[in-house]
């Protein structure tokens, strides 16, 4: 059996940067274009045979290794192998993690006038537990895609069959089913989201809610969003608006533009 090589030292070998390129290709392509149903199988195959605390306790390293990472974009690529047959891949991510100082404040704000905070969330409901604490949200108020366990409760690659895709429509069944009755049928009086899954949930959770987007400049759907903020502009009745946000800082930005990675004013 060979020895096993230190990570630090696999990490430089070109078979695991091939690795690493084409695991992260993998996943931006299949979360791009196709959407789970209830039942199939779905990305969460990479952690099978994880028990849920073991999960929990790897996303936490990995979400504290992500705070500590420059915000930056990077660049990863395959390399040419005698065994590669994949050809050649580039995939380009956004590197480090962080949660805005807004909305920190925003959650303790809400949470210390005894208003409930959820997260609705198309990640896999374990993984944001496992940061939810961050914000001051109980792991019971957080509702996102929910993976199958064995018979000895370790993680199977499937996602539930009797349970929602948390993402799109599936948010707006989440919290008129399984929020609201929690609170005597009442909907939220705010609702948050950021991007194309977020789209419905903006859009038809209405009374009483006042919808925000923040914007990150997508050129789909949630341009309509946008439009509608502006006409609404400035009006006491307005049901969406628009906050801008400085990925440079990880911060709000005091408009509804933004500023992207290395843009400046």
């Amino acid at each position: 059996m060979a020895e096993k090589q230190p990570l630090e030292e696999l990490r430089k070998t070109i078979a695991y940067q091939n690795f690493r390129a084409q695991l992260l290709a993998h996943y931006q392509f299949a979360t791009r274009f196709f959407s789970p149903s209830p039942g199939e199988k779905w990305l969460t195959y990479w952690f099978m045979d994880f028990s849920e605390q073991d999960f929990k306790e790897f996303a936490k390293q990995m979400i504290n290794w992500a705070f500590q990472l420059p915000i930056q974009k990077v660049q990863y690529y395959t390399k040419p192998l005698d065994y590669e047959k994949s050809g050649f891949i580039n995939v380009e991510i956004e590197q480090g993690l962080r949660l805005s100082e807004e909305m920190k404040e925003l959650y303790s704000v809400l949470q210390t006038n005894h208003i409930a905070t959820y997260i609705v969330t198309a990640s896999p409901e374990i993984l944001v537990e496992s940061i939810c604490y961050y914000l001051g949200v109980p792991t019971s108020q957080v509702f996102g895609m929910r993976v199958t366990k064995d018979t000895v409760g370790n993680l199977s690659p499937a996602i539930e069959k009797n349970w929602y895709i948390t993402k799109g429509i599936g948010k707006v069944h989440v919290i008129k089913n399984e929020i609201a009755p929690l609170h005597k049928g009442k909907m939220p009086v705010l609702v948050f989201g950021d991007s194309q899954g977020d789209y419905e949930m903006l859009s038809q959770i209405l009374a009483p809610s006042l919808s925000v987007l923040i914007n990150r400049n997508e050129q789909n759907i949630v341009k309509n969003l946008i439009v509608q903020a502006e006409q609404e502009y400035n009006q006491s009745t307005a049901k969406i608006v628009v906050q801008g946000r400085d990925e440079n800082k990880a911060s709000f930005h005091p408009s509804t533009q933004s500023l992207l990675l290395k843009e400046t004013e």
